[in-house]
């Protein structure tokens, strides 16, 4: 008789190997054939792992819901395995898992509490709200609290969320990341005294945790206290996600530069990339010559627009290379600004600093349609962010846009850089027209495009720092928890000439932004349209 456990450890190890081989096809025939099996606990649980792992998709779902048939406390084991894939690379899919583990475990508050994080990814705010309000009353109170606080914040129910916070804090007093989230909710009120002192409760109950110190870095520097500001901002290299560079030669610390010669290095985003990268004329101004490492996708536009500057692509072999040569100085360009930016006068709006490539901005202006005798030709883009940048208040749904799309002077231009097939098809439907080249990741395309049409209209991302950098027309509808970027003034960019700003007021939807940007919109054509003198 053949033993069966043996069997399946044996066939666990042929797909341990197909999948290690990257035969994904040959890995899910593989799956189908075990499933056929009897299963024991134990390789139904390493067959989960396996197709989690390897984000395998409806494999995935069916080996899990076939081990909560053998163990239903198996939906435990789900929450320990939350910082890989698929929960932080498909929150789809993990959603499609936490509804399997719910289903077999409805009264665990642990899988309950680990599906609502799930939902946040999701964007699933009245599930998260519905789920969590039964539990405010229970001995799992505070968790459910932390919870309800970020969904009310990402629903732009600041008043709420603050309410929440707060008496997570009564409860848990001695629990530093509620104070955290407390102070970024107090932020997003214009609260800023009180949310200073939220964020130093934070850091005094727990030293070492940077995400306090960046949230007391973003409100300093939003409210102007430029040398605590970018002091703090400093504690963004304990993010794994951060790139850290170590050359042989010093960090530059502010020394004369007049003869010497320094690497500057992009840290964070592609957006921060941009922002920065104005201060790269300082650096020149004070005699330096420079090698700069930056996203590969702007090395072309970076070696047009900084023609005395070494611009390289960062990269590995570009990073060990300039290693091996000699250089007195390096730093990051997100910690140039402690050196140069030291008040609110040291932002004033710059001219365009990048320059697209002419040839293609000539292609593309002689092929916008032409539908109408006079028309507007608008690029947009509805979201930003990240789920750690709180992705969902900086989305603007696309029915919002409707009103605008309906217009016959008005021709609009998907610039959405992840947008989906789906989302696509909806916009073609209406009548917007998504460009043939990759938005993501072609960027001297993007940047000739944005310098072909009138103007920008878009959601708080990269795109508006790009645009801005050109000196192309560009409207930023910001949510009430805006980044400490775009600090308080109500509606002009410190960092960029042709960047306005409408921003959401809180506890409110996209409604009155919306007007305000058709209204914008109407005041360009309006200035377009007058007679030069």
């Amino acid at each position: 008789m053949v033993n069966k456990e043996k069997v399946n450890t044996v066939d666990i190890n042929t797909l341990q190997s197909v999948l290690k081989n990257g035969k994904t096809r040959k890995a899910r025939q593989t799956i189908k054939k075990i499933l056929k099996k009897p299963l024991d606990e134990n390789t139904a649980a390493s067959l989960t792992r396996l197709c989690i792992e390897n984000a395998l998709g409806e494999e995935t779902i069916l080996a899990f819901s076939q081990i909560l048939k053998l163990n239903p406390t198996y939906a435990q084991e789900v929450i320990a395995i939350q910082q890989t894939p698929p929960f932080n690379t498909d929150p789809q899919l993990a959603l499609q898992l936490m509804r399997v583990a719910i289903e077999a475990q409805p009264n665990n508050v642990s899988v309950q509490l680990k599906l609502v994080d799930v939902l946040l990814l999701n964007g699933i705010l009245d599930e998260s709200e519905q789920r969590l309000l039964p539990l405010v009353n229970t001995q799992h109170a505070v968790e459910a609290l932390a919870r309800l606080s970020e969904t009310y914040y990402r629903a732009n129910r600041l008043h709420e969320a603050l309410a929440a916070s707060q008496l997570s804090t009564e409860l848990e007093p001695n629990n530093d990341a509620l104070y955290k989230n407390l102070g970024i909710t107090q932020v997003a009120l214009g609260r800023f005294t009180d949310a200073a002192k939220s964020h130093h409760k934070a850091i005094s109950l727990n030293p070492d945790n940077y995400y306090s110190h960046i949230n007391l870095s973003q409100l300093a520097l939003m409210i102007g206290e430029f040398k605590l500001g970018w002091a703090e901002n400093e504690w963004r290299f304990k993010d794994k996600t951060i790139t850290q560079l170590n050359f042989p030669c010093p960090l530059w610390r502010g020394e004369p530069l007049n003869g010497k010669s320094i690497i500057l290095w992009g840290d964070q985003g592609l957006g921060d990339h941009i922002m920065y990268s104005r201060l790269i004329s300082n650096v020149l101004e004070q005699g330096a010559s420079i090698t700069l490492l930056i996203d590969h996708r702007l090395t072309p536009l970076y070696q047009r627009s900084f023609k005395s500057v070494n611009v390289v692509a960062l990269s590995q072999t570009n990073v060990a290379l300039i290693s091996s040569q000699t250089h007195d100085f390096h730093l990051s360009l997100g910690s140039l600004p402690q050196y140069f930016i030291h008040s609110f006068e040291d932002i004033q709006p710059c001219k365009p600093f990048l320059l697209c490539h002419e040839t293609q901005f000539e292609k593309f202006k002689n092929g916008l349609p032409k539908k109408a005798a006079s028309i507007t030709h608008i690029g947009f883009s509805w979201r930003g962010g990240s789920f750690g940048t709180r992705k969902q208040s900086r989305t603007i749904p696309l029915a919002m846009w409707e009103a605008l799309f309906n217009r016959e002077d008005l021709q609009f231009y998907n610039l959405q850089y992840d947008s989906s097939p789906e989302e696509k098809a909806i916009l073609d439907s209406k009548g917007v027209i998504t460009p043939s080249f990759d938005v993501r990741n072609d960027i001297e395309a993007l940047s000739a495009f944005m310098c072909a049409i009138d103007c920008l209209l878009s959601a708080d991302n990269s795109t508006v720092h790009l645009s801005g950098a050109l000196g192309v027309n560009t409207f930023v509808l910001l949510p009430a928890s805006a980044e400490w970027r775009w600090f308080t003034d109500p509606d002009q960019s410190l960092w960029y000439e042709s960047v306005s700003l409408i921003r959401q007021p809180p506890d409110s939807n996209w409604e009155q932004p919306m007007r305000t940007a058709e209204k914008k919109i109407e005041a360009l054509i309006n200035s377009a349209n007058e007679p030069t003198p």
